[in-house]
């Protein structure tokens, strides 16, 4: 069976060709790159990926764009700094395999997350779905946490995605900064309301969970300040909700 692996990029030089390695397995590469300036579009060429560019239309759009482009029926949608083990390349050929038998439309994949060069636990199974027939897959648009709707029955495979998200503290400080921005607008749109006590208790309960319910404080001190940071992240979303709100009063 036939599958298109499907990776969005922009300014990725650093991560494109691990992520494209770890694909080869597939009959076609798709890259949809929304503008970038370094080597990530002849870097990806160089691994034989077909570059499509599209200027960012928003995470869902661009998504759904890229299932549009797809030749083949199977597709494998990977963000540029994400890796296919050999385990999860062999599980996943054994999957398509027996999938058309047993009407299964799509397969969801655990993920390892990694922070400061570890796996947090406290971020794992983080399951979401990776291989999936095109014609059964539409991105649901939000403004951030963008998910694939799929018609159909699904199945969880056992090896995990590996993700290498963030290049070091300060990477990750600014990705919280903008997306903390982008939940507060998904926030407003979906009509939550502001109140001290939703940031002090979803904020408390964000270090909570990450650090003693989920199992951060296994991870050392990469898991405190990780658990630290989403904390803050939580808090900063909701602070930004109160701001949307009063630019709109």
């Amino acid at each position: 069976m036939k599958v298109t692996a499907i990776i969005l990029t922009k300014d990725a030089e650093q991560h494109v060709s691990d992520c494209l390695q770890s694909v080869q397995w597939v009959d076609e590469i798709l890259v949809i790159d929304s503008g970038s300036t370094d080597q990530t579009v002849a870097l990806a060429q160089k691994l034989g990926a077909q570059v499509i560019v599209n200027p960012w239309p928003g995470f869902s759009a661009q998504r759904n764009f890229a299932l549009d482009k797809a030749t083949n029926e199977w597709v494998l949608m990977l963000d540029v700094d994400e890796r296919i083990t050999v385990e999860l390349t062999n599980e996943m050929q054994v999957a398509l395999q027996t999938a058309e038998d047993a009407e299964i439309i799509g397969f969801s994949t655990p993920i390892k997350n990694h922070f400061w060069g570890k796996w947090m636990r406290c971020w794992y199974p983080d399951c979401r779905p990776r291989l999936y027939k095109k014609s059964k897959a539409r991105f649901i648009e939000r403004t951030i946490h963008e998910s694939v709707s799929l018609d159909g029955r699904t199945k969880k495979l056992k090896n995990p995605v590996i993700h290498f998200s963030y290049k070091n503290l300060e990477h990750f400080v600014n990705k919280m900064n903008h997306y903390s921005s982008l939940g507060a607008q998904e926030k407003l749109k979906q009509g939550t309301k502001f109140s001290t006590g939703k940031l002090l208790l979803h904020s408390c309960y964000a270090f909570l969970k990450m650090y003693i319910l989920r199992g951060g404080c296994r991870d050392g001190v990469p898991g405190f300040v990780f658990a630290v940071s989403y904390s803050f992240y939580v808090f900063l979303k909701y602070a930004k909700l109160r701001q949307e709100e009063n630019l709109k009063a």
